[in-house]
């Protein structure tokens, strides 16, 4: 959940509730398990412990050089989750990161929202512009919705209208569209922009013409663009919990 910050980004507030952490000439277990973790996890680990030298008082107004460490935040989130909750300074940044993560998903969850709402309206007026071509040029709206199911059946791999919304959970009454995940939404969005270009720049008349090239459209776009049935249960099971 976290963007790896550069060396130079370290983060002071939470590195001063984690002043208990003394690296000094010796690693800790706790300090150890986390530098581990970092390199594990394939990060460049002085990026994110910095070992630096500071002066400290030792008495009679001298001082002596000694070795500590500054942390960047993914380093803290490390330490925190390594460290001791019993700890004052641990249990605070244990919370401080778990809200911050929450804070981060519902973020993420608003854009993802945003994204794909934006995606639906665009598929909304291509369909609408579709609809006027087909029926300028004597289809009914009867023959819209042949040609829609066949364009979804050729996008999906030969599964119907019907079919999708089985896999999807989805209520008779309600569009597929509306339970399809936005890189989906795009590829309809898509094949719909194509069969409406090449229909009014060729001039298509009549159902058969235009479906054949719907058809053939739904099927370029689904080449270009990765389907996943599973995943797309998945997204359909989500949109069911959170409509």
């Amino acid at each position: 959940m976290f963007d790896l910050p550069k060396s130079t980004e370290i983060r002071k507030p939470i590195h001063k509730k984690l002043i208990y952490q003394k690296f000094g000439s010796e690693l800790s277990g706790e300090n150890q398990r986390s530098i581990d973790a970092c390199e594990n996890a394939e990060n460049t680990v002085s990026d994110h412990f910095r070992e630096v030298t500071k002066m400290v008082e030792i008495g009679s107004g001298a001082e002596r050089k000694i070795k500590d460490f500054m942390l960047t935040r993914y380093a803290c989130y490390l330490i925190a989750q390594n460290g001791d909750p019993q700890k004052e300074e641990i249990a605070f940044a244990q919370s401080y990161f778990a809200l911050q993560t929450r804070k981060q998903e519902l973020i993420e969850e608003r854009i993802t929202f945003i994204e794909r709402s934006n995606a639906r309206e665009k598929l909304k007026e291509s369909e609408k512009r579709l609809s006027q071509n087909i029926y300028e040029r004597g289809v009914d709206d009867a023959g819209f919705g042949r040609i829609r199911s066949k364009g979804d059946t050729a996008l999906f791999g030969g599964n119907t209208t019907r079919d999708m919304k089985k896999k999807l959970g989805v209520k008779d009454n309600r569009p597929p569209a509306d339970f399809l995940p936005t890189l989906t939404i795009a590829a309809k969005n898509l094949a719909t922009e194509m069969t409406n270009y090449n229909v009014e720049q060729k001039d298509l008349q009549g159902e058969m013409s235009i479906t054949d090239e719907h058809v053939q459209n739904n099927k370029s776009v689904r080449k270009i663009i990765p389907f996943s049935h599973r995943r797309l249960r998945k997204h359909g099971r989500m949109r069911r919990r959170h409509p």
